[in-house]
């Protein structure tokens, strides 16, 4: 169950594939080959027990199957938890599987269905969980790569003073991210953070599901900009998949330094609230912060959808909140909003993705129920 998720630390090495991902024509549907340019706003679900992203097109039904899937033995995918997308499209997938020990971090280019290799491979040395992208920002120097982000990645340190840290990266497109930072201390408040979100400000968001806490932190800058070479732009035009195997080049893996014990520039937290368990959270275009809340059954405290104010801070009373039995909600586990603020929120709980409207509020029911075969962690929309 995600709310005592064990989270370990990011000790990263870069693998390049030396088959670049491309498109099969496998389908969930019928065989309708790859369809190469979804729309924006395009479903993807990480299916920990299927070892795959499940793919549903636009327009969203209940009961509607999935339409495509990135999945099969040459994605490497081994217990997909989180995912994010980078500026680019490409797909980022948080990957743990605590019975085989296999962690990671996996790149699928942009666009990507089936069995296909990814793009890059980032070893772990514990169990990663939420990611997040910032807005990119143009370089400035001539000659440096354009379009970087900064990268926050969910981690738990056994072997450091600060256990429960967040990760830090600059990173461009399909590239192989530079650490630059680590956020954990006592200062911080960190406490098993699951999800991650930015900012339209660049603030970074954490939910601490074992700290029953919603954090913000403004961090030092500039960010380094790394010195890998941008993927190039994915090519919609359908291929077989690959045949053989990828060759392995592993990069030296990034040394970071102790944890810097950042004090939060926010804390949402106590009884006004109604904060138990967030794990996982997201933040629209005005900065109002949503926050999934796996809540605790054995006490009696139903899981629910949390809206607070931009800013927020303290012991504050949500704007709205979405709980009760007509919502569907068992355990939560992400949120994700698209472009007209409606709210999609994975369920592993009820196995299932539900769609609630805009503003909605109170107990009312999702307009769109997607059950899933297996076990939904993460979510999210493409851009």
């Amino acid at each position: 169950m995600l709310r005592r998720l064990t989270l370990a630390l990011i000790a990263l090495s870069f693998v390049a594939a030396a088959a670049a991902c491309s498109s099969s024509t496998t389908s969930l549907n019928g065989g309708l080959g790859i369809g190469p340019n979804f729309p924006t706003g395009t479903l993807y679900a990480a299916n920990s027990t299927q070892n795959a992203v499940q793919i549903y097109s636009a327009p969203f039904k209940s009961g509607m199957p999935a339409s495509y899937q990135i999945g099969g033995g040459t994605t490497q995918l081994n217990g997909p938890q989180y995912l994010a997308f980078d500026s680019a499209g490409n797909l980022w997938v948080t990957d743990d599987n605590s019975a085989t020990g296999q962690t990671g971090l996996l790149i699928f280019q942009a666009l990507a269905t089936g069995s296909v290799y990814p793009l890059n491979t980032l070893s772990f040395n514990g169990q990663p969980r939420g990611i997040a992208f910032s807005s990119p920002s143009p370089t400035a120097s001539p000659g440096t790569v354009q379009n970087v982000q900064n990268m926050a990645v969910a981690a738990f340190v056994p072997s450091s003073a600060a256990a429960y840290q967040v990760q830090l990266y600059s990173t461009a497109p399909g590239g192989p991210p530079g650490l630059v930072m680590a956020i954990g201390g006592p200062s911080t408040g960190i406490n098993t953070p699951t999800g991650v979100a930015y900012a339209p400000t660049g603030q970074i968001y954490v939910a601490n599901s074992g700290g029953a806490s919603v954090e913000s932190f403004v961090t030092p800058s500039p960010s380094p900009v790394p010195s890998s070479t941008p993927s190039p732009a994915p090519t919609p035009t359908p291929t077989a998949v690959p045949s053989g195997s990828p060759t392995a080049t592993p990069s030296p893996s990034p040394t970071p330094s102790p944890a810097l014990n950042l004090s939060p520039a926010t804390v949402i937290a106590g009884s006004q609230t109604g904060l138990v368990d967030p794990t996982g959270i997201a933040l629209d275009a005005t900065g109002n912060i949503y926050v999934a809340d796996a809540g605790n059954q054995a006490m009696g405290i139903a899981p629910s959808i949390r809206v607070f104010a931009a800013g927020a801070n303290g012991n504050v009373v949500p704007m709205r909140v979405i709980a009760g039995s007509n919502t569907g909600l068992e355990l939560p586990t992400d949120i994700k909003l698209d472009g007209k603020m409606n709210m999609y929120v994975a369920d592993s709980g009820a196995d299932a993705i539900f769609e609630f409207t805009a503003g909605a509020n109170g107990n009312v029911a999702p307009i769109v129920k997607i059950a899933i075969s297996g076990n939904i962690v993460g979510i999210g929309l493409s851009p």
